[in-house]
């Protein structure tokens, strides 16, 4: 039993998590640098779940072209969950947080009712935005930045109050934020180029090909780089700085060991800072870290997380 909620708790992909964490942190610093209240870390929570159900939901869409890309799936037919176990999680996750934010703070459901449908509209038809490459990208975008963002200023002391006036003064780090997961999203795309195409499945590698997928990775760190620099957001100024010549690399031929290390490497920058900035949260991630490289090396003989 206690193994089995072992494997539930890693069937959230904890790690896959991070991102969300560093940059819903980073985004608080510029609207509220001294205001950490409990709805702040309640909202976050929420909407960590939100985005957990996601993945969870994700796992059961792409068992097939997981299991032609090698890919470790929890509710594959080999996998250490069942599928129906996978629906109630799902279900569980998305429900829940979004009853919790009626009670809490009701201005808060909206975003994570908005996060549970891009979530929902990512992976299951008839939308399917993760088989086709513009939706894939916006969907992906979309969670990381403006809803990040929304989360945060519903959160923070009068910020919703001057919702329009945020609006104006925000708008470039929550563009910022969304070119940098833009640029991040596009290149996770070409190591799968190969089984998402078997399994019929077009994203941006398998529609327009690699060339052109890094070279619009390329140009989304480039103006998340722009805005960063613009608006003094310094970690995404760092992280779209060591991305973009790594993913200028693993565009040239021969350069597929670059790619991995592109699309990872601005979410490395983005939680050092994070957790430079709260110490907690970094010692946090240390610890998910080392716990998920037990896991997965006990479980199943796998070594994740790698840096390339």
């Amino acid at each position: 039993m206690a193994l089995r909620m072992i494997d539930m708790f890693f069937s959230l992909r904890p790690m896959l998590l991070i991102p969300l964490w560093s940059i819903y942190l980073l985004i608080h610093n510029r609207i509220s640098p001294s205001e950490y209240s409990l709805d702040a870390l309640c909202g976050l929570a929420l909407l960590s779940l939100i985005c957990a159900g996601a993945y969870v939901l994700n796992q059961i869409y792409d068992r097939e072209s997981d299991s032609t890309n090698g890919k470790l799936g929890f509710f594959a037919d080999s996998g250490r969950l069942t599928l129906n176990s996978g629906w109630i999680i799902y279900s569980l996750l998305t429900i829940c947080p979004i009853l919790a934010a009626f009670f809490m703070n009701p201005l808060l459901a909206p975003p994570l009712v908005v996060g549970a449908i891009i979530g929902y509209a990512y992976s299951a038809p008839p939308l399917s935005a993760k088989d086709r490459p513009l939706a894939g990208y916006i969907f992906n975008v979309i969670p990381y930045s403006v809803i990040a963002w929304w989360v945060v200023l519903v959160c923070s002391k009068d910020g919703f109050a001057n919702f329009t006036a945020r609006i104006g003064m925000d708008w470039p780090i929550i563009l910022c934020a969304g070119f940098a997961v833009g640029g991040v999203y596009l290149i996770t795309t070409v190591p799968d180029v190969a089984g998402d195409a078997k399994a019929g499945k077009r994203t941006a590698a398998v529609a327009i090909g690699v060339k052109k997928t890094m070279t619009l990775a390329i140009l989304n760190l480039a103006a998340s780089l722009g805005l960063a620099a613009f608006s003094g957001f310094h970690s995404f100024t760092a992280a779209s700085a060591l991305a973009i010549p790594l993913a200028v690399m693993a565009a040239r031929p021969g350069g597929g060991r670059f790619v991995a290390l592109s699309a990872k490497a601005p979410i490395i920058v983005v939680t050092l800072f994070a957790g430079f900035y709260h110490p907690i949260y970094g010692t946090f991630v240390i610890l998910l870290i080392m716990a998920s490289r037990t896991y997965y090396r006990v479980r199943f003989a796998e070594v994740y997380p790698q840096i390339g």
